[in-house]
């Protein structure tokens, strides 16, 4: 029983590393981009650009407050 309890785990050790390797292969390429956009000034000039599309879609399409939003149907016992 024991044997066959083993044999699976070179197999499943070989797809985890072949996953991450897979994985590392995307991240580390991304994080050497970004860390370089970072220090460059890149990502804050691109929040800067994108903070306002929120506000802007607020603005065009108010969100209704219910009773339940402003707390008087939190179903806490207030004293």
């Amino acid at each position: 029983m024991l044997k066959t309890l083993r044999q699976p785990f070179p197999d499943r050790l070989h797809d985890a590393l072949r996953t991450s390797d897979e994985l590392f292969k995307i991240i580390i390429p991304i994080s050497i981009v970004t860390r370089f956009l970072q220090r460059w000034g890149v990502v804050d000039q691109i929040g800067l650009l994108l903070k306002v599309l929120p506000q802007s879609f607020f603005e065009r399409y108010p969100v209704r407050r219910t009773t339940v939003d402003k707390g008087r149907a939190s179903g806490v016992d207030r004293c």
